[in-house]
């Protein structure tokens, strides 16, 4: 069984990717909460595994399925990529 961890590091957080921001899968995720209390940032890399799915096709109850089944065991990262499209 894993477990999620968290640590506090004296760096802001694109210092801190820029260490592991060549590794695969390399993702760093950003609160927007205006507050400096309530301001996470997410590193990950070397994802155990990829999901896509066309958002726009992809219904709120699959998408709610997909978490119940992966969260319990899985630590889940990812980012909305429409604006990525050229």
């Amino acid at each position: 069984m894993w477990h999620k961890q968290s640590y506090s590091i004296p760096y802001l957080p694109h210092e801190a990717f820029s260490g592991i921001s060549h590794l695969p899968g390399a993702i760093l995720l950003e609160t927007q909460l205006p507050d400096t209390e309530n301001r996470y940032s997410y590193l990950a890399h070397e994802p155990e595994t990829v999901f896509e799915a066309d958002v726009i096709d992809t219904s709120f109850g699959t998408f709610n399925r997909f978490l119940e089944t992966y969260l319990p065991t899985h630590f889940i990262a990812g980012y909305n990529g429409n604006h990525l499209q050229s």
